[in-house]
């Protein structure tokens, strides 16, 4: 490996924290995050995928992340190499990927690439490849365009479908003669266990059987593994502090398919605190609504009597107590994130956001007393027409925050609103996506005008508030969340689409557009719910 590539290294380990003591067994195990170190390093996904393995003596574990721009040159005639030791990634035993967003499968085709790896599992399965597994949210997603792709996926909670993969690949490492055969008795061993999909189970072939899915009483949380000061969170320990959700909003997959609602008990989140604090003072509690842990006031004193900076991800609006505000007052963070979904109330309510308008008002109100001036917020374009909402999202969502940003203004001269628009793009697994029925909103769901048209609303918004000086917009580019669409419909094997070019080079959202509409058959919403396997969840201890 070029000795450049590890110089680009350098600077990121020696700005790295260890929390956590890598075991140094016979069993080489590469965690691979298809994305950059920085974003990589930012996901609790991907902590929790590398500290489960590191729990097993058996186990050698090193990272790997998707090459950046500098980095590109120094590994294309070259082998992909892990962030640890340059060791090349077709050298490990397992190459486990943790995978939170669809538009990262491309990455990760492009990392097999890098890799000299087949893309395909059948023409890895009688040669001394890896074994290549998927966990993460994305597994209940429409993993369809991937399914030739991996040997396992893991679905549903690490602490579910990972015990199982691993006393399997232990047992077979020590009982068979090749990587061929532990290969492929792991593969047949766990191809009827709950929580795993193995290449002999048809993926996509239609819906011929069932996943049953364990869901724990109590999950094993995640937890940041190693600081970093080179990511988003800047040296900040983040920990899980709830699983699934109270709210169970029809458009989201959180409390759908994890559960009912779960929370880590202060006890455990003070004690990695406690252990944490001798290497930071920042810490990040995560989950789909912080404030909504019962025991946020504990929290609270706790931190406050220590001094610790903590952030919160996000909140439920008509959920801002005073500790809460609080906690987001006296720390680096000074602002409250929340989705609000949609400028009217109605369709809050059927969504699964029952808030009011004065509700919203209200819990604003106080955070401003509390010294918050900023307010980032989080809504959705396309529920309108989803729902058959007769008016105009566009005119409405300008009326709400105008008057939203009003009514701040008045209370703080320099509050400021910070909004971001994502278009509604329906997942599986999904009360939208599994009651999704004929009529005028499917037919302009399948058609390839339908982002361009929430973009038009978008543009229209952003023009009518223009004026409005306490409004800022995030950047958004539809593009995105055309390719993400693209994805999220895709009914074929995905490297398909692409030749060699395509892993060379760098390729923007407007270019991948370009190659799925010359294919547009291969994509439909309507094809992936036929094909797409189903889940039973079950609850168990």
């Amino acid at each position: 490996m070029d000795y450049r590539f590890e110089l680009l290294n350098q600077h990121l380990k020696k700005n790295e924290t260890y929390l956590i003591k890598p075991p140094r067994g016979h069993i080489k195990t590469c965690v691979v995050y298809p994305n950059s170190y920085e974003i990589g390093m930012a996901s609790l996904a991907f902590h929790f995928t590398y500290s489960y393995f590191c729990a097993y003596p058996e186990f050698c574990v090193e990272r790997a992340f998707l090459p950046d721009k500098k980095s590109m040159p120094l590994i294309l005639t070259k082998y992909l190499p892990s962030f640890e030791t340059l060791t090349p990634l077709m050298n490990f035993n397992i190459l486990a990927f943790s995978i939170s967003y669809e538009p990262d499968f491309i990455n990760v085709l492009k990392i097999l690439k890098y890799a000299k790896i087949p893309l395909r599992a059948s023409d890895r399965r009688n040669a001394p490849y890896p074994l290549v597994i998927c966990g993460g949210p994305i597994n209940f997603q429409n993993i369809i365009p991937m399914a030739e792709v991996f040997d396992i996926f893991c679905v549903g909670n690490g602490e579910t479908a990972l015990p199982e993969f691993i006393k399997s690949y232990i047992n077979n490492y020590g009982r068979c003669q090749t990587i061929e055969e532990i290969n492929y008795k792991t593969i047949t061993e766990l191809s009827s266990a709950s929580n795993i999909l193995s290449q002999p189970v048809s993926i996509g072939s239609g819906r011929s059987f069932t996943l049953g899915c364990e869901v724990k009483t109590r999950p094993q949380y995640a937890k940041t593994a190693i600081l970093s000061a080179n990511n988003e969170f800047a040296s900040r320990a983040i920990i899980e502090v709830q699983r699934g959700c109270v709210r169970r909003c029809r458009f989201c997959m959180v409390g759908n398919c994890y559960g009912r609602f779960r929370f880590n008990e202060y006890s455990e989140i003070i004690e990695y605190v406690e252990k944490t604090s001798a290497f930071t003072h920042k810490f990040g509690l995560l989950g789909p609504a912080v404030t909504a842990h019962p025991q946020i006031n504990q929290l609270y004193d706790y931190f406050k009597d220590k001094k610790f900076d903590v952030s919160m991800s996000s909140i439920y609006a008509d959920e801002l107590n005073d500790n809460a505000l609080k906690i987001l007052s006296e720390s680096d963070q000074k602002n409250v994130t929340a989705g609000i979904e949609s400028a009217d109330y109605e369709i809050r309510k059927i969504s699964g956001k029952n808030l009011t308008d004065e509700a919203i008002k209200q819990s604003f109100a106080a955070a401003l007393n509390s010294g918050i001036k900023t307010f980032k917020l989080y809504l959705i374009l396309g529920l309108y027409d989803y729902f058959e909402k007769s008016g105009s999202e566009a005119d409405d969502t300008t009326s709400f925050l105008t008057d939203l940003a009003g009514f701040i203004k008045s209370k703080k001269s320099d509050a400021k609103l910070k909004i971001s628009f994502n278009p509604l793009i329906l997942k599986p697994r999904t009360p939208l996506y599994e009651n999704l029925k004929s009529g005028k909103f499917l037919e302009k769901y399948r058609s390839s005008f339908y982002i361009d048209e929430l973009n038009e609303r978008y543009e229209k918004i952003a023009k009518n508030l223009k004026s409005v000086s306490n409004i800022e917009f995030s950047e958004k580019n539809f593009d995105d969340a055309k390719v993400l669409k693209y994805l999220t419909d895709c009914t074929i094997n995905l490297f398909d689409f692409f030749n060699d070019f395509f892993y060379n080079e760098p390729v923007k959202s407007k270019a991948l557009i370009k190659t799925f509409a010359a294919r547009e058959s291969a994509f439909d919403i309507l094809k992936v719910k036929e094909k797409l396997f189903g889940i039973n969840f079950f609850e168990n201890e």
